[in-house]
């Protein structure tokens, strides 16, 4: 069973993708809008949300969001100590000499991400289009622009041609926006 026809069975009716795409920005905004109402609760020393006696649905609720991403935390601030642990002392090289190590570096094979056409195509896209991808917050001003190589529902790869090879430089699909752009020359 595919996660459309759970998600279908669950909320009762067919899951229309146009309409919940032109909800977009509306739910990002709710959801803005209920992260800035829960700082604005808890900024005030109050024992629960609501300033209640004991803790309510809503407590609970977020007690068990917060408690997922805190063990998630721990468990990767543990991970990055113990590999910090074990690295040896930072070496200081020239941009050249750090370009040729990266562009000389192996890469994972295309078909690791893969292109997924049917995904792209939501977005107008296919393979090998020149695009740019800008993160939806800060730098978006600054696209990193190059060749559609890889598209998932994950991921999204590009070829960016540097002054000292091909750089492979893969983005998250959640947080970044992939838009059309025109070859650009470095």
């Amino acid at each position: 069973m595919n996660y459309g026809s759970v998600t279908s069975q669950y909320i009762g009716g067919p899951i229309d993708v146009k309409a919940m795409t032109a909800l977009q920005g509306k739910l990002l905004m709710t959801l803005s809008s209920h992260l800035a109402l829960l700082e604005e609760q808890l900024s005030d020393d109050r024992e629960w949300l609501f300033d209640s006696e004991l803790p309510s649905l809503a407590d609970i609720t977020v007690h068990f969001i917060l408690t997922w991403v805190k063990k998630w935390l721990t468990r990767i601030s543990d991970h990055l100590r113990k590999r910090q642990a074990g690295q040896a002392a930072v070496q200081a090289i020239t941009g050249d000499h750090a370009a040729r190590t990266i562009v000389s570096a192996a890469h994972e094979p295309y078909d690791v991400v893969g292109f997924d056409g049917q995904e792209a195509a939501h977005l107008g896209l296919k393979l090998n289009d020149y695009v740019q991808i800008a993160p939806d917050d800060t730098g978006k001003k600054f696209p990193t622009v190059g060749k559609l190589a890889g598209f998932n529902k994950e991921e999204v790869v590009i070829e960016v041609q540097g002054l000292k090879g091909l750089l492979r430089c893969h983005f998250p699909r959640l947080a970044y926006t992939v838009t059309m752009s025109r070859p650009h020359k470095l």
